[in-house]
């Protein structure tokens, strides 16, 4: 299991490789806006089956480390919050700065 932003999702929605992404991680954990960036209008590449997919779950943030939000956009923030909630082991995520934000221990 990990815990994902959009662009992992989205990448393998373009190429038609859900299916593979669901053989490689079997579950991915990801919060509410996440779930809005990866599901909103049929014209989102893999919309329709990530909302339907049973790997995919989707995980209420309650706290957000406030000094992260001026670093990255909602759903990173999200990631890295939900990430150190629930003490997840593996993250995917597309940016530098969270990077930095987990390899020193938030």
């Amino acid at each position: 299991m990990i815990v994902s932003n959009a662009t992992p999702l989205l990448a393998f929605a373009r190429i038609d490789a859900l299916e593979l992404l669901a053989y490689i991680v079997q579950h991915i954990l990801i919060p509410e806006t996440v779930w809005h960036e990866v599901t909103r209008g049929p014209w989102r590449p893999g919309a329709e089956a990530i909302r339907h997919a049973s790997w995919v779950e989707v995980y209420p943030v309650a706290t957000i480390p406030p000094e992260i939000l001026p670093l990255l956009d909602r759903g990173e923030a999200e990631v890295i919050a939900l990430a150190e909630a629930i003490v997840a082991t593996e993250v995917a995520l597309d940016e530098r700065a969270p990077e930095r934000w987990l390899l020193r221990g938030g």
